[in-house]
């Protein structure tokens, strides 16, 4: 079974150019009701960093600007990402083992291709068919 994954014209609200401000990057958090952003060029989406709430209140803490630090200064470079053909199970496993609820997908050129959440993952799968159970009898056996 393929994971559900966040795919196409969704992915290009998650991407922020590194010279953007921390404040653009904290309205285009706000505005993708994913958690995190990436960081990189905008029209290949190849990927140089992340950004979650997390890291922009750290640099805010740490005297960070809102219109004047770019985001660049508050991403993470360093992080977990998954290969497309990735299966469910070890993206379930990589999941619980670093305690992260997103996780990036990316090619070969660390292009974002997709995006798998935890909530999307262990979500009941909604299904287009619809079952009747019919039940009765006396109630004895």
């Amino acid at each position: 079974m393929t994971p559900r994954v966040t795919e196409g014209g969704e992915l290009s609200r998650l991407m922020v150019d590194p010279r953007a401000s921390i404040r653009d990057a904290l309205r285009a958090l706000d505005e993708s009701a994913e958690a995190i952003i990436f960081i990189g060029n905008i029209h290949t989406r190849e990927v140089q960093g992340v950004v979650t709430d997390g890291d922009l209140r750290r640099a805010l803490l740490r005297g960070a600007d809102l219109d004047t630090t770019s985001v660049s200064s508050a991403m993470q470079r360093d992080f977990v990402w998954v290969s497309p053909d990735a299966g469910r199970a070890e993206i379930l496993d990589l999941m619980r083992a670093r305690r992260i609820e997103q996780l990036p997908v990316l090619d070969d050129r660390r292009c974002l291709s997709g995006l798998h959440t935890l909530a999307r993952m262990v979500s009941a799968r909604e299904r287009p068919n619809a079952g009747i159970l019919l039940a009765g009898g006396r109630g004895t056996r």
